[in-house]
């Protein structure tokens, strides 16, 4: 007799359950989890405090979006720094390289397709995507790694109020 579907916590917890003993490990730490929206061609920066000022480590960009009846959805993530290094992320919590963060698409997704006010036919598909860190972004502790939007960390760091 089916019994139904899984929840999506439960789905979730044996995803995360089944990754590599290391990855694991190293998401155990893993204290703060937010969604950001993602689409095609959006930046994020990849930095840790260095005193008072980020120290930039890599710049990730948003290459696509991928649905499917057999995996369901996944997108791909490119360093761009390192171009051509590339990794796929579904539902399975991914480390994002070497980086003590980690990035999955949530199980129940709210896909959106929608239009800029100033030009209506420049269409985007945009979707979200989990991203799990040691700390929030916003204190800043020294020895963390962070992924932020590159325009925040921009508006962060860099806005000439902040100067």
């Amino acid at each position: 007799m089916s019994k139904g579907f899984l929840p999506p916590e439960e789905l979730y917890k044996y995803l995360a359950d089944n990754i590599d003993d290391d990855s694991k490990a190293v998401l155990a730490t893993m204290k703060h989890t937010r969604i950001e929206t993602a689409y095609m061609n959006r930046k994020f920066v990849v930095y840790e405090m260095a005193g008072r000022q980020p120290l930039k480590l890599g710049t990730i960009s948003v290459l696509d979006f991928m649905c499917n009846d057999g995996d369901g959805c996944s997108t791909q993530l490119e360093w761009l720094e390192n171009h051509g290094d590339i990794i796929t992320v579904g539902y399975e919590p991914a480390q994002l390289w070497d980086f003590p963060i980690f990035v999955h698409l949530p199980v129940h997704q709210m896909v959106r397709w929608s239009a800029r006010e100033d030009n209506v036919d420049d269409c985007s598909l945009s979707f979200p995507m989990v991203i799990r860190t040691q700390s929030r972004y916003h204190l800043r502790e020294r020895g963390v790694v962070y992924l932020e939007p590159y325009r925040t960390y921009q508006k962060e760091f860099f806005s000439k109020e902040s100067a």
